[in-house]
C-alpha cells in the first residue's frame, strides 16, 4: 500500500508543487494503526480502500487536506472520540473536521422500499454538507467500492447498485462530474441489466474499428476547415459509454446500429465568440438537422453545464453529433464542481474550499428539475450571464451586439444603408419582426428595399447605440417642418395616455422653463428635438407630470365638505376612554372625525345617546368646545390590542394603476382596508376615500408620506 501512497503523494506535488505531501505520510500512519486489519465487504483492507478513493481525488486536482481525510474517511466510525482526537493531533484542524463530517454523512441509510426517495435524499447529501468536499471524497469512495463490487458477496451486489445508480450518479450530475458520473454509471449497469449490459458491449466492441475510422474522417475534414478558416480549436472524436447509449436507445426506440452511424466529436475553442465562430462555419459549409440543437451556452443546465450541442451532415452524409465549448466550459463538463477549486486556485495562487463554491452546489440541489422551467434554472446556476449576444450572418460572419438586441441592431451594424433600407428580418431561416429580441447563436439574414427608410418607432426597440444614433441622425436630415409635426403629435398622444386631460391646466405649465430645462430657444427647436428622437419623450412627460401635479394641487379646494354626522355607538371597552368624574358611561365614536388614540378628544353630551367622542378639532363640535357647552372632558385610556377606524382622502391623477400602488402600500403596512370609494371628478382627477383599522394615529403618519410619494398623486391627508 505504501506504493499506492507514493503514486498520491507524486500526483499531488505535480499539480501543487508547495503542497505538504508530509501530511499524508501522517494521515497514513494513523489510519493504519486505527483500522488494522479492518477489511471492505470485497475483501481489501480498509486502508487500500481509502488510498484508492484518495488517488481518483488526485484525478481532480484536490488539495492536501482533502486527499489526508479520504485516508482518514473511517477513523471516527471505529475509535470514537479517542480517535478523532488522535487524527487532529496527526493532520491538523482542518483534515480532522473533513473527516468528522464523513462521519456523520455516513449515517444515511437506503433500503429498498426508500428508493422513490432517492432523489430527496440526494438533495439531502447536498444540503447538509458543510464542505462540498466531504461530497467528492462521498464519490470517489462509492466508485472505487463500485470497481471491486463483483469480489462483494452476492446477496448485496444488487442494493448496493441500485443505491449507487438511485442516490450517487444524481448526485454526481448534480456536481456537473461527468467522468466520473459516466463511469458509476457503466458499473451499476452491468450489476443491474447484465444481459443488456455484455450484448450491448458485444456490439460496441464489434464495431469499435469502424467507428473510429468514420471519426477520424470527420476530424481531419473539420480541422482542414478550420484551418482554411484560420480559427484555432482542439478537435477530439468522443467515445460514448454504454449506459447513456442504452437510455438513448430505448427514448429514441433505436437499436445500436441505427443510433452508431453517427460519428460524435468535440470541438473546443478558446472563447465563447470562438464557439459561435464554430457553429457558423459548421452550419453554413455542412447541413444542420433544425431538431437537433441545443445551445447551453445561453441556457445552461442546472448543474452549470454549457456547451453548444448541434447535429449536422458532413459531405458524405454522415451525420456528426458535435458539441462545441470552450477550455473553461470543458473543465467544468468534466469536473463539475472539482474544477472550481482549480479556478480558484489560479485566480488567487491558493487552494481552498471557498464559501462560492459552497453555495453553488447548494443552488444547484435547490433547484428542483421537474418544478422550475429551464429559463429560471439558468438564471440561478449561470455565472457569466453577460450583456452580450452573438448572432452570426448567412456567410458566417460573428456579430457582438448588447443584450435585448433586435435585427434592427443587427442591420446597423452591418452597414449604416443595410439599417436604412431594413424592411424584415428571418431569423434561423424563419420571418421574424423586427423588435425580436436575439439569442446567442441566431443566424440572422436581414431583408431590405431599393427605396426604404428607417421608422421613428424603431427607437421604441433599437438598443445600440450605433443603431439609435444612426436613425436619429437620419430623420435630423429630414424635412424640419415633418420633425416639428411628428414631435407635437407624440407629444399629444404621451399626455392622453397619461391622464393629462385638462386643456386649462396644460395651458398653464410654464413652456418657457421647460424649454429652458431641455436647452431650447423655441418651441419647433424642442418639438423637432421631440420627433427625431434627440431628447426622450419620458424625460418630457415626467416633467409634464410634476407640473400638471402642482397644478392641481393649488387648485385642490380647502375642504371638501364636512361629512354628515353618523355615529356608531357602543360602550366603552374598559379604560379605552377615561371620562372624568363617569366611570362606567356609554359612548359613541361619530363617523363625521374618527378618532383614534394619539387625537386630542373632547366628550359631547348627546340627547339619549350617551357620550360622543370627538376630535377636539372636528368642525361638527367646534362652537360648543368654544363655549364649553355640553363638553365633557376625557383621555385615552388603555387602548392596545383595539382597533379603530381612520379615514384618508387621496387626490391624483386618473391613471390605470395608481390605485394598485396605494393599497400596495396599505397592504405591506399591515393595514386593513373595512371600505374604500373612488370617484372620478370634474377635473379629471380622482378622489378616493379609504377607512383602515388602525391601532393609533401613528399608523396612519406613517403611510401618509409614502402614498404622497407616488407618482401622480397630487395629496394624501387624513380626512377631517
Amino acid at each position: 500500500m505504501k506504493t499506492l501512497l507514493d503514486k498520491i503523494k507524486r500526483n499531488l506535488a505535480g499539480y501543487d508543487p508547495s503542497a505538504d505531501t508530509s501530511l499524508l505520510d501522517r494521515a497514513f500512519e494513523t489510519a493504519a494503526d486505527i483500522y488494522a486489519s479492518r477489511a471492505t465487504p470485497d475483501g481489501r483492507p480498509l486502508l487500500e480502500h481509502c488510498l484508492e478513493a484518495a488517488l481518483t481525488l488526485t484525478s481532480l486536482s484536490m488539495d492536501a487536506n482533502t486527499l489526508a481525510a479520504a485516508i482518514l474517511m473511517g477513523t471516527a466510525d471505529i475509535g470514537g472520540e479517542k480517535a478523532a482526537a488522535r487524527v487532529q493531533s496527526a493532520v491538523g484542524p482542518e483534515a480532522a473536521a473533513l473527516a468528522r463530517g464523513l462521519a456523520q454523512m455516513r449515517s444515511l441509510h437506503f433500503s429498498a422500499e426508500e428508493r422513490a426517495r432517492a432523489t430527496q435524499l440526494s438533495e439531502l447529501m447536498v444540503a447538509m454538507s458543510q464542505d462540498v468536499r466531504l461530497l467528492l471524497i462521498k464519490l470517489a469512495s462509492r466508485l472505487d467500492l463500485m470497481r471491486h463490487l463483483k469480489n462483494a458477496p452476492a446477496e448485496g451486489r444488487d442494493n448496493f447498485a441500485q443505491e449507487s445508480i438511485d442516490i450517487y450518479t444524481p448526485l454526481a450530475h448534480r456536481l456537473g462530474m461527468s467522468q466520473l458520473k459516466s463511469e458509476l454509471e457503466d458499473l451499476c449497469f452491468e450489476f443491474l441489466f447484465p444481459a443488456e449490459f455484455n450484448r450491448l458491449k458485444r456490439q460496441a466492441d464489434e464495431s469499435a474499428a469502424q467507428r473510429e475510422e468514420a471519426i477520424n474522417r470527420v476530424v481531419s475534414l473539420l480541422r482542414g476547415i478550420f484551418k482554411e478558416h484560420d480559427l484555432k480549436v482542439h478537435i477530439t472524436g468522443r467515445t460514448k459509454r454504454l449506459y447513456s447509449t442504452y437510455l438513448k436507445m430505448l427514448r429514441q426506440n433505436k437499436d445500436f446500429d441505427q443510433l452508431f452511424d453517427l460519428a460524435a466529436v468535440r470541438i473546443i475553442a478558446n472563447s465563447v465568440e470562438d464557439c459561435y465562430r464554430v457553429l457558423a462555419l459548421l452550419h453554413m459549409l455542412w447541413t444542420p438537422i433544425p431538431d437537433e440543437f441545443d445551445n447551453y451556452i445561453a441556457e445552461p443546465k442546472p448543474n452549470g453545464y454549457k456547451s453548444i450541442h448541434t447535429v449536422v451532415i458532413a459531405p458524405n452524409n454522415q451525420p456528426v453529433e458535435v458539441q462545441i465549448r470552450t477550455w473553461e466550459m470543458h473543465m467544468l463538463a468534466e469536473y463539475g464542481v472539482a474544477a472550481h477549486f482549480q479556478y480558484k486556485e489560479k485566480a488567487q495562487g491558493k487552494r481552498e474550499a471557498d464559501e462560492d463554491t459552497v453555495g453553488w452546489v447548494r443552488k444547484m440541489a435547490a433547484a428542483s428539475e421537474t418544478a422550475q422551467t429551464a429559463h429560471s434554472r439558468s438564471e440561478d446556476i449561470s455565472v457569466d450571464a453577460g450583456a452580450t449576444v452573438y448572432t452570426v450572418t448567412p456567410l458566417g460572419k460573428v456579430i457582438s451586439l448588447p443584450a435585448g438586441a433586435t435585427p434592427v441592431d443587427f442591420a446597423y451594424n452591418i452597414h449604416t444603408q443595410v439599417g436604412h433600407t431594413c424592411r424584415g428580418a428571418k431569423i434561423n431561416g424563419r420571418i421574424s419582426t423586427l423588435d425580436q429580441k436575439l439569442r446567442n447563436g441566431d443566424v440572422v439574414e436581414i431583408l431590405t428595399s431599393k427605396t426604404g427608410s428607417p421608422s421613428r418607432d424603431w427607437l421604441r426597440f433599437a438598443v445600440s447605440p450605433q443603431a439609435r444614433n444612426k436613425i436619429r441622425a437620419w430623420f435630423k436630415k429630414q424635412d424640419r417642418d415633418e420633425n416639428i409635426v411628428q414631435g407635437r403629435m407624440m407629444l399629444h398622444r404621451e399626455l392622453q395616455r397619461a391622464g393629462l386631460k385638462r386643456e386649462d391646466l396644460l395651458e398653464k405649465i410654464d413652456i418657457d422653463d421647460l424649454l429652458e430645462s431641455f436647452s431650447f430657444k423655441s418651441e419647433d427647436d424642442f418639438h423637432a428635438a421631440l420627433g427625431c428622437g434627440d431628447i426622450s419623450l419620458g424625460a418630457v412627460m415626467e416633467r409634464y407630470r410634476r407640473a400638471y401635479r402642482e397644478l392641481l394641487a393649488v387648485e385642490e379646494p380647502a375642504s371638501r365638505g364636512a361629512a354628515r354626522a353618523r355615529t356608531t355607538i357602543r360602550k366603552s371597552r374598559k379604560q379605552d376612554v377615561i371620562v372624568e368624574g363617569l366611570p362606567d358611561v356609554m359612548v359613541s365614536f361619530p363617523k363625521c372625525c374618527f378618532p383614534a388614540p394619539g387625537d386630542p378628544i373632547v366628550g359631547f353630551v348627546t340627547r339619549g345617546r350617551g357620550l360622543a367622542i370627538h376630535r377636539s378639532q372636528c368642525p361638527n363640535v367646534r362652537s360648543f368646545v368654544e363655549s364649553g357647552d355640553r363638553i365633557v372632558p376625557v383621555s385615552w385610556g388603555e387602548t392596545s390590542g383595539n382597533l379603530y377606524i381612520a379615514e384618508i382622502e387621496i387626490n391624483s391623477i386618473d391613471r390605470v394603476g395608481v390605485l394598485q400602488e396605494i393599497l400596495a402600500i396599505i397592504s405591506e403596512s399591515k393595514l386593513n382596508v373595512v371600505e374604500m370609494t373612488s370617484k372620478i371628478m370634474k377635473d379629471t382627477t380622482a378622489l378616493t376615500t379609504i377607512r383602515l383599522e388602525v391601532g393609533d394615529i401613528e399608523d396612519v403618519s406613517r403611510i401618509l408620506p409614502r402614498i404622497s410619494s407616488i407618482i401622480d398623486v397630487i395629496s394624501a391627508r387624513r380626512k377631517l
